[in-house]
């Protein structure tokens, strides 16, 4: 009989010793028995001998059964590194990694006689010379593709498909939406003549069965997917892609906190394989990375075919102040009615109104649970108000709670209050509402409305801003562009640029020329001067010294810390304790503790920690030191996120 030390997919640090009936490498999967069910494990060390530890005397260890899965040390080390950075228990990687399912299913290797690709323009050819020049040499090289909304990204990463896949390689992409996923297949399915792998969230259970017996079974095969896509247990990776690399949605926020893109340069570093970084927003610090010779910088600088660039105005919102949507933007959107052209128009705000006031007494509608305003819904059923980070609900009464008057009032437009106002102006015309709460199937029917030219006014949100091309689109319509530039986060301004820029590129996308309207109070905002003169780079060069004057990200590096509980001083106390051991620590700034900015969420109060430190600091072995040596009640919960990108 042999004894192996089992790491279980379950929230714990440590591992367990079970019984084998003979030797096994370190990486096996096995089965193993756990309470009351049976869980998948990994083999971390071998050779063990029970007499030696005295917690196993007397105790009678229960057996192990081998699988056919065997981890590679890639992806050994991967768990291991991930785990580290972000202070993530190990068992929690592993269940990322892991998919129940052990059943044997044939993969049929794709036809890749099939694939029908694009002619590329001279800087298409360039960027796909030098990836390829990284397949051929199995190195690994960051790649930043950075090309302008229209410019044809996704063709030079097609060629770099088929370039891996004619090695016999896998290919991973990422994509940061969910509602992005569909168009994206069809357009892969039609050049390559078979659909990719998919997952993320909303894969069926066939769909994911058939992932994780592609990737097992090592034959070629392209894998699109969300976040989680990256976790598994790939052992002839060749190429990662990562679609929109600025984008937030690859900040895993709940639970296991980690950043997707950085975990994916880590995963190609560790394998040794070339990732490229798409967008037409880049992220700061994959453009700085570029700068400090980190990645290799590849540039499309034409949109594609005929299209131009849209021609960009701003409408002051201090004299042009009557409704939601300004006079001089009817009329734009009443012009290319009468073409039959295409309008958006984008406010980044679901519901009604973000918050409802008592005219009255001043009595603010805020969720019970949690320090934030309720939101505003109308339905046609009911019209309710709505917490965006708890779920509760409450009807809207007729009068207020506090002192009963009929007064209340509703503050700041959303989506809702747009469409509400575009009926009145165009009672004809059938409006289609995009927003991130509505079900993918609905998303999907309201695309197809939107691509068949049924709806020749769209609103929405963030939802809008890529991966889609509208060639009858003609107008974009920025009902409220202050709102990005009010985040009390360092990359307040960055983001409200990305978007301006993201959103702004769906208009002119083919031989008509677009434009862009921005509703503003601040017209004389050094954001909107750069945006109007299409000059990112100098309004990235302009964020940049800002953040080296203050030494944050891209030139310093920040970890967050929150201690939650139902009990606000048992929170604060174990903030202060942790924050006592910090403060001995040099080179490093540590910021706090105080109230986060949502200071109580889902009836648990929060206190923050930030710290803040050199490019080289490894906050991950400082916090699990730190949080080693202080007594924290299982009452308090204790969060921890490395590079944060959320300041809530």
């Amino acid at each position: 009989m042999y004894f192996v030390d089992v790491l279980l997919p379950l929230p714990l640090a440590r591992s367990f010793t079970y019984s084998v009936s003979k030797p096994l490498p370190v990486g096996s999967i096995v089965s193993v028995p756990w309470r009351a069910k049976t869980l998948f494990g990994l083999v971390t060390k071998t050779n063990i001998d029970p007499t030696s530890d005295p917690s196993l005397e007397g105790i009678q260890l229960k057996s192990a059964t081998e699988t056919s899965l065997l981890f590679s040390k890639e992806n050994l080390e991967f768990l291991e590194k991930v785990s580290s950075y972000n202070l993530i228990p190990p068992g929690v990687v592993l269940k990322m990694m892991l998919h129940s399912d052990e059943k044997d299913i044939e993969i049929t290797p794709p036809d890749l006689s099939k694939i029908t690709l694009a002619q590329l323009n001279p800087d298409q050819a360039h960027a796909c010379d030098q990836i390829n020049g990284s397949l051929d040499q199995h190195t690994f090289q960051t790649f930043l593709l950075d090309g302008v909304t229209g410019s044809g990204k996704t063709e030079v990463y097609f060629h770099s498909v088929a370039h891996a896949l004619h090695q016999q390689k896998q290919v991973l992409i990422l994509i940061p939406e969910l509602g992005l996923t569909s168009p994206f297949i069809k357009r892969f399915e039609e050049r390559f003549g078979f659909k990719p792998y998919v997952w993320h969230s909303a894969s069926t259970p066939k769909q994911k069965r058939m992932a994780w017996h592609a990737v097992l079974s090592k034959a070629p095969g392209v894998f699109v997917g969300a976040r989680s896509s990256l976790f598994l247990p790939y052992d002839n990776l060749g190429l990662i892609i990562v679609d929109e690399e600025h984008d937030s949605s690859y900040k895993q926020e709940e639970q296991a906190l980690y950043h997707a893109r950085d975990m994916a340069i880590l995963r190609a570093s560790i394998t040794r394989i070339p990732i490229v970084l798409g967008s037409a927003t880049p992220s700061l610090e994959s453009f700085a990375n570029t700068k400090l010779g980190k990645s290799t910088l590849l540039t499309l600088s034409d949109r594609h075919g005929e299209a131009e660039l849209p021609k960009v105005h701003l409408i002051d919102r201090r004299t042009h102040t009557k409704g939601v949507i300004s006079t001089p933007l009817i009329q734009e959107i009443e012009k290319r009615l009468n073409r039959n052209e295409q309008s958006l128009l984008f406010i980044n705000r679901r519901g009604y109104a973000p918050l409802t006031l008592c005219q009255g007494c001043g009595f603010r509608f805020g969720c019970p649970g949690c320090s934030t305003s309720l939101v505003l819904h109308k339905k046609k059923s009911e019209t309710q108000l709505l917490c965006h980070y708890c779920g509760y609900t409450q009807p809207l009464p007729k009068a207020c709670p506090s002192c009963s008057t009929e007064s209340l009032i509703h503050y700041g437009p959303g989506v809702e209050k747009v469409v509400e106002e575009l009926h009145q102006h165009f009672p004809q015309e059938n409006i289609a509402t995009l927003t991130s709460d509505m079900t993918l199937k609905s998303q999907r029917e309201t695309w197809d409305t939107i691509y068949e030219e049924k709806a020749k006014i769209i609103v929405g949100t963030q939802l809008l801003t890529k991966g889609h091309h509208l060639p009858k689109l003609t107008l974009v319509g920025v009902i409220d562009g202050d709102m990005g530039l009010m985040g009390s986060d360092l990359r307040a301004s960055e983001r409200a640029f990305q978007l301006l820029q993201q959103v702004g590129g769906r208009a002119g996308r083919e031989d008509l020329r677009g434009e862009v309207f921005i509703q503003t109070y601040q017209t004389e905002h050094p954001l909107f001067h750069y945006f109007q003169h299409y000059d990112r780079d100098g309004f990235y060069d302009y964020e940049l010294n800002a953040r080296k004057m203050l030494s944050l990200p891209p030139y310093g590096k920040l970890a967050s810390l929150i201690f939650s509980s139902f009990q606000s001083s048992q929170a604060s106390e174990a903030a202060r304790q942790v924050v006592k051991i910090l403060r001995q620590t040099e080179g490093i700034q540590v910021l706090g503790p105080v109230e986060a900015p949502i200071a109580k969420l889902q009836s648990r109060y929060r206190y923050r920690i930030l710290l803040k430190g050199e490019k080289n600091v490894s906050f991950g072995k400082l916090l699990a030191h730190t949080l080693n040596r202080v007594s924290i009640p299982s009452s308090v919960r204790t969060t921890i996120d490395i590079d944060p990108q959320s300041f809530l």
